[in-house]
């Protein structure tokens, strides 16, 4: 038999499955410890059969009976209650799951059933009571940690949604109502975080940094770069601010404004090994590799073992028209940098510079290299797409 409740309220956050099979059923007949009449035995049958049809005025008839028949039965009256509880009849279904949980207090079922029950009826604060009777018997219940999570959301604490949801998804990571209820509940406490920094300091750099990043989030990149820009002016000390803020700069398209960001960083920071290879990846980037090259060795004087300044130390050289030095950089580079996306960056420009150096084996060779790690990407990017659309 599965039970499919809809969880209702002005915004309904979510629609929950939770299946209560017949074997179960069955087993709560086995744990009440009575002997049961081949009356009751006929009816629980001929619920389950009625309830799996969508039949539930007749599975209330047969639980009904049972109940009847012999009022201490506790899947008796949980059947009952979900019976009613299909037909909306809450105050009904209340009653009769709150007589099985009463019956059997340690069976797991009543209480979620119960919590559902007074979730639907906006009981909340009995919803909550009820889950945390059942997370007690059944802790690593998926749908018992949701439904603890939908509870805490609808009562308002989001923060104490996070816990239950967090543990619901590390143990279904690929359930997209979850995720999605998940994701709701970080941003309530994010709302409310921010909400309170707010109330505390309205024109901090805190609060300018934090609207500039939901912006961002909107990919509204002209008013987070407006508000990263106010940031600085209260804090111009803060080095990430003028990364997060070139980073707008250049989803703009404007790069003379990221050049700028760079040089104001550097001002602020001139001997910054991150703040000279910022500067310097842009002036090379744009062609002016005189100009990024000694910022990217000032930084090699003081981190001989930088990778990054490797690799833009030889894309300044490949610019320069150096190329035996630019490989040779890039080499390093290479060493220095197991992983990550710039390694497809260098690999190709490797393959360019020995082009140009009549190297043609070894051209190939970081061709080939470019390539392999260009299609591992592309796989592992539409194996992710694919994984998504399956769900």
């Amino acid at each position: 038999m599965e039970c499919s409740i809809s969880l209702s309220g002005s915004t309904p956050l979510m629609r929950c499955h939770f299946a209560f099979s017949i074997g179960a059923v069955i087993l709560l007949m086995a744990l009440s410890g009575h002997a049961q009449s081949p009356g009751i035995e006929r009816n629980m049958r001929l619920g389950a059969a009625a309830m799996e049809a969508h039949r539930y005025r007749e599975a209330e008839r047969d639980y009904r009976d049972v109940v009847a028949r012999d009022p201490t039965l506790p899947d008796g009256h949980l059947n009952l209650g979900l019976a009613l509880l299909r037909q909306s009849r809450l105050p009904e279904a209340i009653a009769s799951l709150e007589t099985a949980a009463r019956l059997a207090p340690r069976l797991p079922g009543p209480h979620m059933f119960l919590a559902i029950a007074y979730l639907e009826a906006a009981r909340l604060d009995s919803a909550k009571s009820a889950v945390q009777k059942e997370l007690r018997l059944t802790p690593d219940d998926v749908q018992v940690l949701t439904l603890a999570g939908t509870i805490a959301m609808q009562m308002g604490d989001a923060a104490a949604a996070i816990g239950p949801l967090d543990r619901a998804s590390q143990l279904s990571p690929n359930d997209l109502d979850l995720l999605d209820l998940r994701a709701r509940a970080y941003q309530a406490v994010a709302k409310e975080l921010y909400q309170r920094m707010y109330q505390l300091a309205p024109d901090s750099w805190q609060v300018h940094q934090a609207r500039a990043r939901l912006f961002e989030e909107d990919q509204r990149h002209k008013e987070a770069a407006e508000e990263f820009e106010a940031a600085l002016r209260l804090n111009p000390g803060d080095l990430n601010l003028y990364d997060e803020l070139a980073r707008e700069y250049r989803r703009m398209g404007d790069l003379d404004q990221v050049e700028r960001t760079f040089v104001r960083e550097k001002q602020a920071a001139p001997d910054d090994p991150r703040t000279l290879l910022n500067l310097a990846s842009i002036q090379i980037e744009r062609g002016r590799a005189s100009e990024g090259l000694p910022l990217v060795q000032q930084v090699l004087k003081t981190e001989p073992n930088n990778p990054q300044a490797y690799f833009y130390l030889g894309r300044g050289l490949a610019e320069t028209g150096k190329e035996a030095e630019a490989v040779t950089a890039l080499q390093r580079f290479l060493v220095l940098q197991p992983e990550g996306d710039l390694r497809e960056q260098a690999y190709y420009t490797m393959s360019r510079l020995y082009r140009k150096l009549q190297k043609p084996e070894e051209a190939q060779k970081a061709l080939a290299e470019f390539q392999k790690l260009k299609q591992a990407r592309d796989a592992a990017e539409k194996q992710q797409i694919d994984a998504f659309r399956k769900q």
